[in-house]
């Protein structure tokens, strides 16, 4: 699978490396069972796919819910709202 380009911002934080850090973990231990599920409901859809199509479909169809803290401050001192 390809990884999406790294996006360019200001620099992380120590918080902001743990998160990356925990997430990155938590998506390798839940990786194959993840993959599964995809394939389950594509298959369920009637969608044929190996894993780089399944990943390629889920970035078409698929939905994301990001979660954040809008009043945390960033390293440049703004805080997470004003950056979005």
């Amino acid at each position: 699978m390809t990884r999406p380009p790294a996006v360019s911002a200001a620099p992380l934080t120590e918080a902001n490396h743990n998160a990356v850090a925990y997430v990155r973990a938590r998506a390798g231990r839940e990786q194959a069972a993840s993959l599964a599920r995809i394939a389950r409901e594509l298959s369920a859809a009637r969608v044929r796919a190996d894993a780089d199509e399944l990943c390629a479909a889920v970035r078409r169809v698929g939905v994301v819910t990001v979660n954040f803290h809008p009043d945390r401050l960033l390293a440049d001192g703004r805080c997470v709202a004003e950056a979005l």
